[in-house]
């Protein structure tokens, strides 16, 4: 896939890990106030769906463009990225229930059972931050790994 004669994956990639940066950041600070999601309001949903489209483009961007590398050293960022999409679906997923389970307005009758468990939002917390820490860390290490393969001479 190309832009204007460029490939898709440079001018797409920055995009996606700024939001999956921003969505991290958020997770943690949805697990540590519960106020901070009142504040964001429909903010959340969007974000954490447009990061997760954004990853996922940014991932199958990468892809055909892996298709004409042939450093054996891709196939590492091809894992990280792996890694760092499949953390930022749980992380989308995480922050998700979290804006359902946390407001009557958005409650889904099927989870209206669960809203009220505190243990719920404790699991919720946990996974908002292990999710926020493996999205920055496989992010780290996919743009690590990806910058070397571009720059390496």
């Amino acid at each position: 896939m190309q832009v204007l004669g460029l490939p898709a994956h440079p001018l797409v990639v920055h995009f996606g890990v700024v939001l999956m940066v921003v969505l991290a950041f958020v997770g943690i600070a949805l697990a540590v106030s519960s106020r901070f999601s009142r504040w964001l309001g429909w903010g959340l949903p969007v974000l954490a769906v447009i990061t997760g489209v954004a990853a996922l483009l940014t991932k199958e961007t990468g892809e055909m463009l892996g298709k004409t590398v042939t450093d054996v050293n891709f196939h590492q960022h091809e894992k990280y990225a792996d890694a760092a999409v499949a953390s930022t679906g749980v992380l989308v997923i995480a922050c998700l229930l979290w804006w359902v389970l946390s407001s009557q307005a958005h409650r889904v009758s099927a989870l209206e059972s669960l809203a009220g468990k505190p243990w719920v939002f404790a699991v919720l917390r946990f996974v908002l931050i292990i999710g926020a820490l493996a999205v920055l860390v496989t992010g780290a290490l996919t743009g690590h790994t990806g910058a070397a393969l571009t720059w390496q001479q």
